[in-house]
């Protein structure tokens, strides 16, 4: 089996739920490429759904520090920051995309004015604590089995498995 097919296997199990063997599926692709970055993209993103961010970091610190024009692995981080309570450093992360990348989504956009708010005092509560309350509304508003749940990217919209395999064949997540 290929790289390119280990990821589209852990992509699907994700996608159907299956997190234990999503996981698996990612750590055999870094075993082969340790700085795969949809393979530690994907495993952070695993490690977030079940709430723990600080395990998730080192793998979305790699997935951005790899392909640094993805849009989604720097939201993501820069969630995962949020999460952490180091708003200062979602701020530069997100800050820094929006001027030097030109990403211009909503998701963009609400983590800047997230991380800005807090940064400058006008949050009453925590990022990770707003972040957590959303992503509860996200999973009690879900209406049906295959509604996105688990992390704030997954309300604005579930990447499909098109587009990731879209970002395979481009290259653009190859190590």
């Amino acid at each position: 089996m290929s790289i390119d097919q280990a990821v589209q296997r852990a992509i699907v199990h994700y996608q159907a739920g299956r997190l234990q063997e999503a996981e698996k599926a990612n750590r055999a692709v870094l075993q082969v490429q340790p700085n795969h970055a949809v393979a530690n993209h994907n495993l952070g993103q695993i490690a977030m759904q079940a709430g723990n961010a600080a395990l998730a970091l080192p793998n979305l610190q790699s997935a951005w520090k790899r392909s640094p024009t993805n849009e989604m692995f720097c939201l993501t981080l820069t969630e995962c920051l949020l999460q952490l309570d180091r708003p200062k450093d979602a701020l530069r992360i997100i800050e820094n995309a929006i001027r030097r990348k030109g990403f211009k989504s909503a998701q963009a956009k609400y983590l800047l004015q997230l991380a800005s708010s807090i940064v400058a005092g006008e949050q009453t509560v925590s990022a990770s604590e707003q972040l957590r309350m959303i992503n509860d509304m996200q999973v009690t508003s879900a209406e049906s089995e295959d509604a996105p749940t688990g992390t704030l990217l997954g309300m604005f919209s579930e990447p499909s498995f098109d587009e990731a395999q879209l970002l395979v064949n481009e290259g653009s997540i190859a190590d």
